[in-house]
C-alpha cells in the first residue's frame, strides 16, 4: 500500500528545498555597509493618526515618511483606528510623503498561492491610481521563501518585521526595521539611532497609529516626536523608503 502521508511529506519538503533555492538565486545582496547613515519612517494600514499626528511631526523636521496603504481598508475602522481615506492619502501624498504597497485587502500572504499575491498587489496599485509607489511591506510580518519571490517579481523592496539595521549584505525584499510601540521600551530604538550613527547602515522604523492613547501597535505623539529629534541631532540623513533603495541601488552600480 503507497504511504500517502509519507508521499505528501517528501513532497512538502520539496517544495520548500525548491523555494528556498530559488529565493536565494533571487535575493539582492547588497553590501551597504559604508554607506553614510540612512533613518526611514514608515508606517502600516495607514491610520489618519499615522498622517495628521506622525506627518506633522516628520514635517516640523523637514522630514517625509512612507505609509504603507492596503485600500481595501480605507475608511474602515480598525484596532489600529480609522483607516485614512482617499482624499487623506493624496493629500499627504502631494505634500512628498511615499504612499507604498500593502495589499490590497492586507493579506496575509503566508495563506495565499503566488498569483493571488501579486494580483492582489496590482488590485491596490489600481485603486490608488498613480499615488502608489513600488516599495512593500508585508501584512502581518507575513512571509517566507516563496512569499519572497512572489513579491520580487512585483516590487522594489518589501519590509519585514525582523528586528535590526540593514548593513553589509541585505536583501531588499526581507528588510529588517525597528518597531516603534508604546508598550516596549524606547530605549530599544535610540540604542538603533546611536548604533547607525556610529557604524552607518539603514535602519528603517516602523508603526501604525499616533495617538494620545495608541494602541498596541502605535505610539503617542511626544514618543515619537522624540525619535525623529534624536535622528536630526545625530544628523542622520531621512529618506523615504523608495528614496533610500534608489540610493542603495546606486551604490551596487558603483
Amino acid at each position: 500500500m503507497t504511504n500517502l502521508g509519507g508521499i505528501a511529506g517528501l513532497w512538502g519538503g520539496f517544495q520548500k528545498r525548491m523555494w528556498l533555492k530559488i529565493a536565494s538565486i533571487n535575493k539582492k545582496n547588497i553590501n551597504i555597509s559604508s554607506l553614510p547613515p540612512m533613518v526611514s519612517f514608515t508606517f502600516d494600514d495607514a491610520p489618519v493618526s499615522s498622517f495628521v499626528n506622525g506627518g506633522a511631526v516628520l514635517e516640523q523636521f523637514g522630514f517625509n515618511g512612507t505609509y504603507y496603504v492596503a485600500a481595501g481598508l480605507m475608511g474602515k475602522i480598525t484596532n489600529v483606528g480609522q483607516i485614512a481615506d482617499m482624499e487623506i492619502i493624496a493629500h499627504y501624498g502631494q505634500r512628498g510623503h511615499e504612499i507604498g504597497n500593502h495589499t490590497f485587502d492586507h493579506m496575509d500572504c503566508l495563506k495565499a498561492g503566488i498569483e493571488s499575491i501579486k494580483q492582489n498587489i496590482q488590485m491596490n496599485r489600481s485603486a490608488m491610481n498613480s499615488l502608489i509607489s513600488n516599495s512593500f511591506a508585508y501584512p502581518y510580518g507575513s512571509r517566507d521563501a516563496r512569499t519572497r519571490f512572489a513579491i520580487s517579481r512585483c516590487t522594489d523592496s518589501a519590509r519585514g518585521i525582523s528586528f535590526g539595521i540593514n548593513k553589509g549584505l541585505i536583501d531588499l525584499w526581507d528588510l529588517k526595521a525597528a518597531q516603534v510601540y508604546s508598550q516596549n521600551s524606547m530605549d530599544d530604538c535610540f540604542s538603533l539611532v546611536s548604533e547607525c550613527a556610529a557604524n552607518g547602515g539603514w535602519l528603517i522604523f516602523y508603526t501604525h497609529d499616533v495617538n494620545e492613547t495608541p494602541s498596541a501597535y502605535g505610539c503617542k505623539p511626544e514618543e515619537f516626536t522624540q525619535l525623529v529629534k534624536a535622528v536630526r541631532n545625530n544628523y542622520l540623513t531621512v529618506a523615504t523608503v523608495e528614496k533610500a533603495t534608489a540610493i542603495v541601488k546606486a551604490f551596487r552600480r558603483s
